[in-house]
């Protein structure tokens, strides 16, 4: 019973605060227009009455009595202010029905339902009611922030002072109302500075003073969803080893609905390895795996992951220099064990002969084609190539996939290739009916594909490409008059 009564306590307190706007409202806008009021107190309760009723039944209409004291926002005053226009409207209105049909009520009173008068009351009962809530929110946090107990500040860390972070960090404080001790950030020009009072820390300064034992921290909350798996798993492993936990998630309302989306795609990305069970893993044992594009954001992801099982060989392939170093550099450095197993090779797959003697020498069992030209924009502008490109490549995996009896192919494809309305998504289409051609007719090797959309932090993503606008010119282009922007 108490539970239920302390539910309604902010409610009835909102709804006190508007009798007293009312009644204050009526008051002193009867003093402006009269000097000499008096006789008109005793019509006083009556209208109050029934000015506070319209105002009672108005905001309940726009939710003015359904939100937390401390939650008052903007928001919130936009509707108060909807509201008292409306009962403006509702008064004006009421009173030409009256003059109309010359009805007289027990307090009609020209002054008090004059036009004049109706829009004092109202402004003034919006200007009380919108002062009142602010008060009140400010007085509700204070108290709730004196309730809680130093120990829920010193509980997590935050690590990543990016948009992701930021967000996060606000959802807490809006919702919780426990702050990080520290937030952690690998950028240079943020250590050291602070975020609504919280001071931003480097990883390497988080690490010394758990070593000196001047943290009680029982969890990090990461909240990057662009950071490389490898990199991230690190980051998990050290934490874990000091016996914090480390968290990548957690419960947002519904408001934060890109922020889950990112987060839930991170997490899955980061985890791959939990998610994948011993069936699967045993599928790859002591198997040579060949993978085209391995540079690549999405074969890049692929590879790493493949990498940590027990494989014989692990072939890349691609024709970007720089590409090729980074996923060199990141299993190389993160699977030492793998090193005599590992092979790269700079080079074009469009390129037949080259393509297919690599297949001749390590006889691969598996191969993941991601190579590809994936940029809408400049496969559109550069559609030979870009085509030819998609194209060609998939044929001389497929056909070097048959002579050399690879036992599975599979073809990175893209939802563009359903119902392809440019040369991206019309070139992968291609692709697929290649591949689904050698699985037809081939006896010893299987051939899949399997279709990816915008995956985050992947070169080609949307997301990708809004993180960008937004970083240079805090806007976000859109393409056709029909597109409306969700931020």
């Amino acid at each position: 019973m108490k539970k239920m009564n302390s539910k309604y306590i902010p409610i009835l307190l909102l709804i006190f605060l508007d009798f007293i706007s009312a009644l204050l409202s009526v008051y002193f806008s009867a003093s402006f227009i009269q000097i000499n009021f008096i006789p008109y107190l005793n019509l006083f309760f009556y209208y109050s009455c029934l000015f506070f009723i319209i105002i009672f039944f108005i905001n309940f209409y726009f939710g003015n009595y359904t939100y937390l004291n401390r939650s008052f926002a903007i928001d919130n005053i936009k509707s108060l202010i909807y509201g008292s226009i409306l009962i403006f409207v509702i008064l004006y209105i009421f009173k030409n029905i009256l003059e109309f049909n010359n009805i007289n009520l027990y307090f009609w009173d020209n002054y008090f339902l004059s036009i004049k008068n109706i829009f004092n009351q109202t402004v003034l009962f919006c200007l009380l009611s919108i002062i009142s809530r602010i008060v009140v929110s400010r007085i509700s946090l204070i108290i709730v922030n004196r309730k809680i107990n130093n120990k829920d500040f010193k509980e997590y860390i935050l690590y990543g002072a990016g948009r992701s972070g930021l967000a996060l960090l606000d959802n807490i404080k809006n919702n919780n109302f426990t702050k990080p001790q520290f937030i952690i950030d690998d950028d240079p020009s943020k250590i050291g500075r602070y975020i609504n009072g919280i001071k931003i820390i480097s990883f390497g300064e988080f690490e010394d003073r758990l070593s000196k034992n001047s943290l009680k921290i029982k969890k990090l909350i990461f909240c990057i969803p662009s950071i490389e798996s490898f990199k991230a798993d690190k980051i998990k492993k050290k934490v874990i080893d000091q016996g914090i936990k480390f968290i990548t998630k957690i419960d947002q309302s519904s408001e934060d609905g890109i922020l889950n989306i990112l987060n839930d795609i991170s997490i899955k990305s980061q985890n791959i390895n939990e998610d994948i069970n011993n069936e699967i893993k045993s599928f790859y044992e002591n198997k040579v795996v060949l993978i085209t594009g391995g540079g690549g954001s999405i074969g890049k992801e692929i590879s790493y992951k493949i990498s940590k099982f027990n494989i014989k060989k692990l072939i890349i392939v691609d024709i970007d220099e720089y590409r090729l170093s980074l996923i060199n550099r990141e299993i190389l450095n993160n699977n030492k064990f793998i090193e005599n197993k590992y092979f790269n090779y700079l080079i074009d797959i469009n390129n037949f002969d080259m393509i297919n003697e690599i297949f001749k020498e390590h006889k691969p069992d598996i191969v993941y084609h991601a190579a590809a030209s994936k940029h809408v924009d400049l496969v559109e502008n550069n559609w030979f190539y870009g085509s030819m490109n998609n194209i060609r490549s998939t044929y001389n995996i497929c056909e070097s996939s048959i002579m050399n009896n690879v036992k599975k192919t599979i073809f990175i494809s893209t939802d563009k290739a359903v119902e392809p309305i440019n040369f991206l998504g019309l070139s992968k289409a291609v692709g697929e009916k290649i591949t689904k051609y050698y699985g037809k007719f081939s006896k010893t090797s299987n051939f899949s594909v399997v279709r990816f959309g915008n995956v985050v932090g992947s070169s080609g993503s949307l997301l990708d490409a809004i993180k960008h606008q937004l970083k240079i010119s805090n806007t976000i282009n859109i393409t056709d008059k029909k597109s409306t922007s969700i931020c």
